[in-house]
């Protein structure tokens, strides 16, 4: 009976090796973007280049292990075709354009009969971006904003006690040096402030209005307003980013992720911490585009 030797054993597990991740669920923490996808399309490029020389490899062999080796990879070949589809439509839509994806014909078809209607009644078609970027960047999210105010009331009321009990006895024992203590207990002090910050932010709702490199964020606390104004860097693109402002402090806890625009100084400026991932991508991509325009006007 024949059977696989060492070299053609060692391309078959290389060549499923590279292709197992193309099938199988992403790494939460991986960011799939149009990098990712063209990075997922190189591979299976190489693939499909290796794959018809290891097809002549027969299935029929001695070793159940063999056999098994052989016939996954027949299988995984047949899907190659319809993996490279999918990532070509991903690709698309992450960078319209690019002449590896496969546009999606019914949003083209109907572009093409709304520029068609535009032109019967004489309305324009051109794409302009506004002079002034308005658009609304999270809403409240009233059971992540109770959850962590829930959770910084107690973590404060608890050190509370805690301190007074403490410090009232050392000041017996030790008098005014007792005092010290407060310097201890501002550190979880300083984390409960932050996360009530955090929950008050959970439950703001929030806006931003970007005119030239003026940025004006408003987040509107139980019918509150309140407006902070930055002066961007026009040179340095938004991006969507782990919060520096208010990092998971739980073990495995999900980091939380922001919309960071950079100011004139190199600092983060950070929106949008409640948007859902599919939205913080859209802010990112109007900003860019706004950001872009503003750039080249100023050349």
């Amino acid at each position: 009976m024949p059977y696989v030797d060492a070299e053609n054993r060692r391309q078959l597990n290389s060549w499923l090796a590279r292709f197992a991740p193309l099938v199988m669920q992403p790494d939460p923490n991986d960011v799939i973007d149009e990098s990712n996808i063209q990075r997922r399309l190189q591979v299976l490029h190489s693939l499909k280049q290796e794959s018809p020389v290891l097809h002549q490899i027969s299935p029929d062999f001695a070793n159940p292990d063999d056999q098994e080796l052989v016939s996954t990879f027949q299988k995984a070949a047949k899907q190659l075709e319809s993996i490279e589809e999918d990532l070509r439509v991903q690709l698309a839509r992450f960078k319209p354009g690019d002449p590896e994806g496969i546009v999606d014909l019914e949003m083209l078809q109907n572009r093409l009969a709304e520029r068609e209607a535009k032109q019967e009644i004489g309305a324009p078609t051109e794409l302009s971006v506004p002079e002034v970027l308005e658009m609304q960047t999270q809403s409240p999210n009233t059971t992540k904003a109770t959850g962590l105010g829930c959770m910084a009331t107690g973590v404060t009321a608890f050190t509370l006690v805690h301190a007074t009990f403490m410090i009232g006895g050392m000041f017996k024992a030790f008098g005014f040096p007792a005092f010290a203590l407060v310097f201890f207990y501002a550190i979880f002090w300083f984390v409960c402030y932050k996360m009530f910050q955090a929950a008050k932010v959970a439950a703001s709702n929030e806006k931003i209005e970007l005119n030239g490199d003026q940025l004006t964020i408003t987040q509107t606390f139980m019918g509150n307003p309140s407006r902070v104004v930055h002066q961007i860097n026009l040179s340095v693109p938004s991006v969507v980013s782990q919060s520096q402002a208010f990092s998971g402090n739980q073990r495995g806890a999900a980091p939380m992720m922001a919309v960071m625009l950079t100011d004139l100084d190199g600092k983060p400026i950070e929106i949008a911490h409640n948007a859902p991932a599919p939205l913080q991508q859209q802010i990112v991509e109007r900003i860019n585009a706004y950001i872009r325009v503003q750039r080249n006007q100023a050349l």
